[in-house]
């Protein structure tokens, strides 16, 4: 889209029209893809070429191109009758886009109405939050401050509500509204007490024997670790192959109010590249966090310098799985 100029050829709605048919069917041709046009317009603009009308209808409907139209300020009053006599630029430009997508099953939109569809898919931004912040371990004297982002997040769509269909229609977007309302009860009681959430314990299954866990049991269980990325050793950056990451990528820079550890990571950012090495680390990202063993691989572009931070699998993460020949 950058590196489209403008011209100071005169056109209208039509031209546009034609000219992005000619487009479509210059980059697919007759492969069955699926053909989609959006005109996005005020309607401002006077049209003169309405003899093609009957040319560009056909086409459309040759090339099975649905015609989508999007209309800025106008067309929200179209099929009524209007009280005045004289008629606009704008009306005439709806009366030729209703023939088109009358013709060709296409629709017209309400810019307002577009943007709202368009809001309820769009994904939120969102501020990267570092997901570490302590010193690389070195030896018992030398730690660098260090940092680390997520390289790149799946951002998830939200979640469509459900609404109930036995409420009238109302405006109100909360109207209908379903909400969840859950509770527990003992499947063997004729009268359905409801369990209270004090009285319920978390169960496992040993076997076939379902072992009850309470909550303290469960505290004591947990494999305790502090906060940490501590040094493990080197090896070749060949030993590390692609294949071996597991889950996502995080970008490790160093601790951008210290000048020193800015140095430091530098250096020893300098010296991976330059001996072809990576880190081997032990990463707890937060207290009493799953520690993994990750890779810290150094990268180098005319903007910044940094570490790839990927986890790597252990001898308790490799499944032997048996197929059949």
């Amino acid at each position: 889209m950058d590196d489209i100029g403008s011209t100071q050829q005169e056109g209208d709605f039509l031209d546009a029209l034609i000219v992005g048919m000619d487009l479509l069917y210059r980059k697919v041709g007759t492969k069955k893809f699926a053909k989609r046009i959006y005109l996005i317009t005020d309607g401002g603009g006077l049209v003169g070429g309405e003899d093609d009308l009957d040319d560009i209808i056909g086409q459309l409907n040759n090339t099975d191109t649905i015609f989508t139209v999007i209309a800025i300020n106008f067309c929200e009053n179209l099929g009524r009758n209007s009280k005045t006599k004289t008629e606009t630029i704008q009306d005439v430009n709806a009366r030729i886009l209703k023939k088109i997508c009358d013709d060709t099953n296409g629709q017209i939109i309400p810019s307002t109405m577009a943007m709202n569809i368009y809001k309820q898919f769009r994904s939120r931004s969102v501020w990267p939050v570092a997901k570490f912040r302590g010193p690389l371990e070195i030896g018992s004297n030398l730690k660098i401050l260090v940092q680390s982002y997520p390289k790149a997040t799946e951002e998830k769509l939200p979640s469509l509500k459900k609404h109930s269909k036995a409420v009238a229609n109302s405006s109100e977007p909360d109207s209908g509204k379903v909400s969840l309302d859950r509770s527990y009860h003992i499947a063997d009681d004729a009268d359905k007490v409801q369990i209270d959430n004090d009285a319920r314990l978390r169960a496992y299954y040993y076997g076939k024997q379902l072992v009850p866990v309470t909550k303290d049991d469960e505290e004591l269980l947990k494999f305790q670790t502090e906060k940490g990325l501590k040094f493990l050793g080197f090896c070749s950056s060949k030993d590390v192959p692609r294949h071996y990451y597991v889950g996502g990528c995080d970008l490790l820079i160093a601790d951008h109010t210290s000048m020193e550890h800015t140095k430091a990571l530098s250096a020893l950012i300098h010296a991976l590249l330059e001996s072809d090495k990576v880190i081997i680390a032990r990463y707890a990202p937060r207290s009493n966090s799953q520690p993994r063993l990750a890779a810290l691989i150094p990268h180098i572009t005319s903007r910044y310098e940094c570490m790839w931070l990927n986890v790597l699998p252990t001898v308790e993460d490799i499944r032997d799985y048996q197929f059949a020949s």
